[in-house]
Parts: C-alpha cells; structure tokens; sequence
C-alpha cells in the first residue's frame, strides 16, 4: 500500500510535467523553426526581387542606349554624304569602350549591306574594315527589323552567339536589338543593331546569388530551359545544341514547374523544398524608346519570358529543423531531471499528507491506550457486519466485559498500573477471539466483542470460557501479582436483538447478572466473603 501511495502520484506528477514539458519546447522549437524559415523566405524573396530589378534596369539602359544610337547615325546620314562615316565610327568605338556591353555596334543599309560595324575586343573596340563588311540581307532579324514602323523595337531571345552556324566557343550569351532607321522625312535608311553581351547579366546574377546555403539560383526562358543556374550549370543552354537530351525544370520537378509557369510569380513550398520565383519580360521594360503607347512597341522574336527562380531544396530545411530541435532541446535531459526531482517532492508531500491523513483516520477510529477500536468505530463496523450475517440467515453474538478489581488496582498502584492492565487485558482478550471476530474498548474498564461465523451457541461459550481464562490469569507489574476478574455479559444475533445498541443493551445487563453471580468474591477487597 505504501509503495502505491509514492508510485502513483510520483508517476502522475511526472507523466504530466513531462507532457507539459514537452508540449512547451515543442512549441519553442515550431515557432523557432517557422522564425528562421520565414527569414530565409523574406530574404529570398527580396534577394529574387532585387535580382528581377537589376536585370531590367540592365535591359532599360539598352533600350536607351539603342535609341541614342539610332538617332546618332539616322542624323549623321541626313547631313552626311556616303562614305563620311569615319567621325562617326570613331565615335561609336567611344562609346563600345565606354559601355562595354556590347559585342557589336552595327548599321546595315536597306540592301542589308554593313556600312558600319564597330567589334568588342577585349576591353577595347575596333572598326571593321569595310573588305571583311558581309551582307545580313538573309539575316532573320534584318528582315524582321526592316518591316517594323517607326519607333519599334525587335528584340531576339537570349541564346549563344553563332558564327558560321555553330556555337561560338567560349560560350557567348547573347541578345540583339534592332531599330529600323528611318530619318525625319519617314525615308527607310536601313537598321540599327546592338548585339547586348547577356553574359553580363548572368555574371551579376552569380554575384548576387544566394547567401543561404542550399539555395539554387536559376535563371529560366520560356520553355523552362537554363539560362543561368549554379547547381544546374550543365544545363545551362542545352536547348542550343539539339543533338544533346533536352533536359530543363520540367523533367526535375513536373509539378512545381507547372506552378511555377502558371503564375507570375509567388512561393510554392512542397515537400521537395521551397520555390520562390518572379518573373521577367525583356521586352516590357522599354520604357522611354519612345512616346508610343502601343502594345506592338517591341517585336520579340519569340513570346519571350524569363522565370527567375530561387529553390530552397529540402536537404536544407531538414538541416535546419535538425539544428533547430538540438538548439531548442539541448537543456531538455537537465529540465527533465529537476523534472525527476519535483516529481519526488511532489510524491513524498503527497506520501506525507495521505500517512498524516491516514494515521489521523486511525487515531479517530482505535483506542489510543489500548489499540483496539473505539466506541465509535466498533458500532459503525458492528453495523456493518451484522447486516452481512442478516444476509447470510447466520448467527453473532455480542460479549460485555467490565473488569472485576480494577478500582484497588489504580487506587494502589497508580494509574500507570492501571494503563498497563487495560493494556494487558485488552491484548488477552484479543488473542482469546478469532481473526474474524470484533474487539472494542468501551470506556473505562469496559470491553465488548462481537462473534461472527458463529455455527452454534456452543462456539460462544468456548470463546467465553477462553477469555475468563486469560482474564484471571495473574498481571505482574513490577514485580507485584495483581489479581483481575472480568464479569462477561453475552447477547445472541437474531433472537436478542436485530441492532448493534440493541444486543450491547441486553448483554450488559446480563454483565450485571454475571456480576451478581460472583459476588461471593469481594474483588475490591480480593477475599472471599464465604
């Protein structure tokens, strides 16, 4: 019983602050995880951001360097006479210096031949010479710029530059702007073309790359093809050599890339990472070529639109969410230790309290000199038993004792021989009943018993006969012999009486008749009168 009392509380004390614990820190480490996650998001999405506004301001500064350079040579032809280009070219060599972003500043006239053709060398530019001028007639973007209106703009996608139908190695990126050259009398006068270096673009895109590790920074066309990435550079450009697998975002991750194609931008997060992405029109950041509103401003060579695409894989997450439980979970065992101790005090308080409850319970219920039953707890417990034999159609049979010489003993000896009699007796009496039987002592020298499984009357009188026994035999105390009767009143379940106060009645008044019994010996004076 004991051990039930320290296990159980100890075990619920510790089973809930545990739980609670837990709860605790696993909220701590949600919303620590969800923290640093949402930092990561915010960044990415302002590093995306950033990235889609440094590439079209890139764009616009083409646009309106194209526009300068238009109108340069559309006046330089009005006011010139053919083959007066030599101010102009040196002019243009300037400017290729200066900008550096262009691999080729070319006019070609209305036959498609070059007139003027300014080449990026290094970090220098040079005039071609006009015996290595080719004619561009054939050229796509020669006839595509030509059969634009005034004020147009065509811009071809961004792909690797080509010379003599193969791929320029090292690879080139490239993207070429054209304007029809038309002079203010509406007089077609040819094009003019800027070859843009995109390598630029995609070599400041890697140096704004992500700062968090894992992250894959891509660069996309429309078909879902690598321009730029760093952990899939492989692919960078594949859809340029048709005779290698077309591999693109799209064979790598099918649903989030219909997402990604379906929406202008947003963050999609599944459980292959996080995917955080914009988009970007080269030909919608024009702005400025000219007064124009018309949608039809810029012709692209193909609905041209690029993803700009962040990819947070999951690899990085885990890792993050692993540091994350260490950090938050690291002062977990010595919580869950003080957790230990708590839970002990809690039991041994609970222990405590229960014994004092406990033992308050059996002080109220037994007699403290004796430790029998009290007067109270015997007739509650009597009840209960009489009402188990009524039940059971059986027989009991309450004993009222009072001791016989008692008063000569206290008067003589004191009350500590006194305590040490009713100490005594009520040990006899007790060992002379049977387990199942009931002991009390009433009050003063009194004692009862009740006799339970009782076969016949003849079982009272054996039970009788053995406490008179034990009641006479001699007390020692302190070396002196005290003499002690007991008178035993006897009241037989059902027939004397079908109440505990009832049958206690009846056999203390046959006590008395007992008494009067053995009166013949003067137990005050212990002699006898006959």
């Amino acid at each position: 019983m004991t051990g039930r009392w320290i296990f159980k509380p100890f075990f619920i004390s510790f089973t809930t602050l545990t739980l609670i614990l837990f709860l605790v820190f696993n909220l701590l480490f949600n919303s620590n995880y969800s923290r640093k996650i949402e930092e990561i998001r915010i960044n990415e999405e302002a590093r995306v951001l950033s990235v889609k506004r440094n590439i079209e301001e890139s764009l616009t500064q083409v646009y309106a360097d194209l526009a300068f350079l238009n109108d340069v040579i559309v006046r330089h032809l009005e006011h010139s006479g053919p083959g007066t280009t030599t101010n102009l070219e040196e002019n243009l060599v300037s400017f290729s210096i200066r900008k550096g972003i262009y691999d080729q500043i070319r006019y070609i006239d209305t036959e498609g031949n070059e007139i003027i053709r300014i080449n990026k060398s290094g970090s220098s530019a040079v005039i071609v010479a006009p015996e290595q001028l080719q004619n561009k007639k054939i050229r796509y973007y020669f006839s595509s710029t030509m059969d634009l209106d005034k004020g147009m703009v065509y811009i071809s996608p961004l792909d690797l530059n080509m010379e003599n139908n193969a791929v320029e190695i090292p690879f080139k990126p490239m993207i070429r702007f054209a304007v029809p050259a038309i002079d203010s009398t509406d007089e077609r006068r040819g094009i003019v073309i800027l070859n843009y270096l995109a390598g630029t673009i995609l070599e400041r895109l890697s140096d704004m790359q992500s700062k968090t590790e894992c992250c894959s920074n891509m660069l996309l066309n429309r078909d879902g093809f690598w321009l730029h990435s760093d952990h899939f550079s492989d692919f960078a450009f594949r859809f340029m050599f048709p005779e290698q697998e077309q591999i693109g975002i799209f064979d790598f991750f099918p649903d989030e890339a219909e997402m990604v194609y379906s929406k202008e931008e947003g963050v999609l997060t599944t459980g292959k990472g996080i995917f955080i992405w914009n988009s970007i029109y080269p030909g919608k950041v024009s702005e400025g070529f000219s007064a124009s509103d018309d949608s039809r401003f810029v012709k692209e060579a193909e609905d041209s639109c690029w993803k700009n695409l962040s990819f947070i894989n999951r690899g990085y997450l885990d890792t993050i969410r692993s540091e994350t439980i260490k950090d938050v979970f690291s002062n977990f065992p010595i919580i869950l230790i003080m957790n230990l101790v708590i839970s002990l005090l809690i039991a041994y308080l609970f222990f405590r309290n229960r014994s004092q409850k406990v033992h308050m319970q059996h002080l109220a219920t037994i007699d403290r000199l004796t430790g029998t039953m009290n007067r109270q707890f015997f007739l509650e417990m009597a009840a209960k038993s009489l009402g188990l034999v009524s039940r059971n159609s059986g027989m009991a049979a309450v004993l009222f004792m009072d001791l016989d010489g008692f008063k000569p003993v206290n008067d003589t000896y004191g009350h500590d021989a006194g305590d040490y009699v009713l100490k005594q007796v009520s040990s006899r009496m007790t060992g002379a009943l049977r387990q199942s039987d009931l002991s009390a002592r009433f009050g003063g020298d009194e004692f009862v018993a009740l006799l339970l499984n009782l076969k016949t009357k003849d079982d009272i009188h054996l039970i009788i006969s053995k406490i008179r026994s034990e009641m006479e035999a001699p007390i020692y105390f302190r070396n002196d012999n005290l003499s002690i009767g007991c008178s035993i009143g006897c009241a037989v379940f059902p027939e004397d009486g079908g109440t505990v106060e009832k049958l206690i009645e009846r056999a203390d008044g046959r006590m008395y008749e007992d008494k009067r019994k053995r009166k013949g010996y003067d137990w005050e004076s212990g002699e006898d009168r006959q």
